[in-house]
């Protein structure tokens, strides 16, 4: 499955791209969520990433984070959001223009059905329109089905991640 910017073929000719929404083989469709209601509506999905926040947290947490250029993209089927994945562009010494992807996260019901795959191929689309020399992401150690899709995207294993939590 590929899953490119979204340009829009129509009969009046090529519509402008625009980087809220894309299309892949499936028909899947990425969203960027920019109203507290589709913050809240990807509350389930990040849910499953991140069980210890409630939804008024991860609200609270979303709209700050905005601020700072945190921006979250999503998949919604018929159902609702099955598929969200969160980043922002920042510059590092050693690899320059780098866009992190903070959280990807698939309902348990809705995995092994291609939505981790375009969010990721978007997001690395994203990151070369917007001129960025690297995509990063930290994955913890047990999550081995996300590990193989980030490897068969292209990614290898560069560093490790420390983090200390402070009181």
């Amino acid at each position: 499955m590929i899953c490119v910017s979204a340009c829009f073929i129509s009969a009046i000719g090529l519509l402008e791209c625009t980087p809220e929404i894309c299309y892949s083989m499936t028909g899947f469709r990425v969203h960027e969520a920019k109203t507290i209601q589709e913050i809240r509506e990807s509350y389930p999905v990040i849910n499953e990433l991140y069980p210890e926040f409630s939804e008024a947290e991860f609200i609270q947490r979303v709209t700050f984070q905005r601020l700072e250029g945190y921006r979250l993209v999503y998949i919604k089927e018929e159902d609702g959001i099955v598929s969200c994945l969160g980043f922002r562009s920042r510059n590092v010494l050693f690899s320059g223009k780098t866009l992190y992807v903070e959280d990807l996260a698939t309902l348990t019901s809705a995995q092994r059905k291609g939505y981790g795959s375009c969010l990721m191929d978007w997001v690395i689309q994203y990151a070369k329109d917007e001129d960025c020399k690297a995509v990063a992401l930290d994955s913890g150690p047990h999550m081995l089905v996300a590990h193989r899709l980030y490897i068969n995207k292209g990614f290898r294993i560069f560093n490790y991640h420390f983090h200390k939590k402070l009181e």
